[in-house]
């Protein structure tokens, strides 16, 4: 090897590894994800899940905000405890297990931002819960580290790390009172727990199983979609490994899966007190089409389920909530409707994810089916739960609102790019060339990043526009979530608090941000019109709005999701020769 070559190895292999210790990059992480979320408002379901997981702490009671099992509500809420002067509001009888979501959003209001109002007592504790989503966090590393670190070693894994520490999507939902990230953390642990089981087979894997798959579906309705997830994946080991003729195994796995799938149970029922256990779907009504077909087949009509009552109801709120009639936002367009298409998360990857990120993927994909038999198969195993979901998501879940329904894909995106670094590690022919490209690719990974500081919700990469530009193709919880108020108040009182409409999409209360803002068609007209971009498609009746979107030209980009124009002389002329049919077509 040259001197010029081992000098870039060297550096390479510095710039890739950097501390090998997972605690650097973990604070990293935690100092990015802390100082973001403290200058963000509360996203459009926070201060409903708050008050829920609030609520249930002290009642044992997930009647509010059903559709959200209590785990993770409850874990982010423990701050909550500590607040003596925190009042919960009563719940009426039409709120418990209600299938309107404006109702439920009315009581998420009235416990963050109602009595007793303190100043800035709400941001306080939005701040506290949002921290134990930061420890979700961080818990979803380690685990990360753990398995990366068991599979390649501490140098690669120490990379796999950094990308995790440094990505976008995951920071924007890691600071978030949102069951999401969590979700992704179980659903991870899920499949390393069986992989675990069905290759060592201890029972402390079977433990470790049985506790995620209860915090998955104690998360997430979503954890529901893992019991088939994670059969596939079973039977997907047994058949590329040719285990499945070993009676040893069977005598080993049978008791080992049952006893996880009862544990799992157990949990679940514990959370919801067992109320309801063992009562069969024909005993309740329900609305969903989905469990009312279910009620329909004999078999499962009558049998009784493992699993409590008000947990179905939960379920059913999802899949009636899943079903057509519900508006959403795709590619530029707004459809009352709703509608579904096969390829919007193909979307949602190709404009939301960092493109080195999305390089690194791919590279790492081709060298795991490259490489040795034994890392092909733990390729296709770890493959099997991300690609079903992702299925699952594109084809037969008609509501798609964003990149948090695919979050759990993130994790086995990151421990395949290890195939990537491992080659890129590797001496021999072709080294430098591989830690050129890998450190280029990480360079401007790092860079972009970074560059995102604070607006992670809001990122879109270079191909989509970035934000300014990105909403285009994707809002609502893809960029517009509720969260730029402070940013928005930090820009009235840079320009001396003008008078302004404020077109934001979002549950907060304004004044409570220190936001001014006159009532929408008010006389005379302000001189500024802030709006959140998911308002472009959802107010889109409105002229001045729609021209401003087809035709207007921001002075300021607030936050990644609100934008701020000018209602000037030359603006409104603009606008009213636009009404008259003389730019484009009103």
């Amino acid at each position: 090897m040259t001197e010029t070559a081992a000098e870039q190895e060297n550096l390479f292999a510095k710039v890739l590894v950097g501390c090998r210790s997972p605690a650097v990059a973990l604070t990293i992480f935690t100092l990015l994800a802390v100082s973001s979320l403290a200058r963000k408002s509360a996203t459009f379901d926070e201060a409903l899940l708050m008050a829920s997981g609030a609520r249930f702490l002290r009642t044992w009671d997930n009647s509010v905000n059903p559709e959200n099992p209590p785990l993770l509500k409850a874990f982010y809420a423990l701050p909550t405890m500590f607040m003596t002067d925190l009042e919960i509001p009563p719940v009426s009888h039409r709120l418990r297990y209600s299938y309107k979501m404006a109702d439920e959003f009315a009581y998420g209001e009235q416990f963050l931002y109602g009595a007793p109002k303190r100043h800035g007592r709400h941001k306080t504790l939005l701040f506290l819960c949002r921290c134990m989503a930061v420890l979700a966090g961080v818990l979803l590393g380690l685990a990360l580290y753990r398995v990366a670190a068991v599979v390649w070693g501490r140098r690669v894994a120490a990379v796999l790390l950094w990308i995790y520490a440094l990505s976008p999507n995951v920071l924007a939902h890691t600071r978030l009172f949102t069951p999401d990230l969590g979700c992704t953390l179980f659903v991870f642990l899920t499949v390393v727990s069986l992989h675990l089981v069905t290759k060592r087979g201890q029972w402390r894997h079977a433990l470790w199983l049985g506790l995620a798959l209860g915090g998955a579906l104690l998360s997430k309705f979503t954890g529901v979609l893992l019991l088939p997830c994670i059969a596939v994946q079973l039977l997907v080991h047994l058949a590329l490994t040719g285990a499945w003729r070993q009676r040893q195994l069977w005598r080993r796995l049978v008791p080992q899966l049952l006893f996880s799938g009862v544990l799992a149970l157990v949990l679940v029922n514990a959370f919801y007190l067992g109320r309801g256990f063992g009562r069969s779907l024909r005993a309740s009504e329900y609305r969903s089409p989905l469990v009312r077909k279910l009620q329909n087949v004999p078999l499962l009509r009558s049998m009784p389920l493992p699993v409590p009552a008000d947990y179905v109801r939960g379920f059913d709120i999802v899949a009636n909530n899943n079903r057509p009639g519900f508006p959403n936002i795709f590619l530029g367009k707004l459809h009352p409707q709703g509608g579904s298409w096969w390829y919007y998360y193909i979307v949602v990857l190709a404009s939301k994810t960092p493109l080195a990120l999305l390089g690194c993927v791919v590279w790492g994909m081709i060298c795991g089916l490259r490489g040795h038999r034994r890392r092909r198969l733990l390729l296709a195993e770890f493959a099997v739960v991300p690609v079903l979901l992702f299925l699952n998501f594109s084809f037969v879940a008609y509501r798609q609102l964003g990149l948090r329904y695919i979050l759990p894909l993130w994790p086995f995106f990151i421990l395949a790019i290890g195939f990537a670094v491992r080659q890129a590690l590797r001496k021999g022919e072709g080294a430098a060339r591989r830690r050129r490209v890998g450190g280029a690719l990480l360079a401007l990974y790092a860079l972009t990043a970074l560059s995102a500081y604070p607006d992670y919700l809001s990122y879109f990469n270079g191909a989509a526009g970035g934000s300014r530009h990105g909403w285009k193709r994707l809002v609502a919880s893809n960029i517009d979530w509720g969260q730029d108020l402070p940013a928005l108040a930090a820009w009235q009182r840079r320009n001396g608090t003008p008078d302004m409409f404020v077109l934001y999409h979002g549950q907060a209360p304004l004044d409570t941000y220190e936001v001014n803002a006159i009532p929408w068609g008010a006389l005379p007209l302000p001189p500024y019109l802030a709006i959140g971009v998911t308002n472009y498609y959802l107010m889109q009746d409105a002229p001045l709005v729609r021209f401003l979107r087809d035709h207007g030209h921001p002075i300021a980009y607030v936050g990644g999701s609100i934008h701020v124009h000018a209602l000037d002389n030359a603006t409104l002329s603009q606008f009213a020769q636009w009404a008259a049919g003389g730019i484009g077509s009103p």
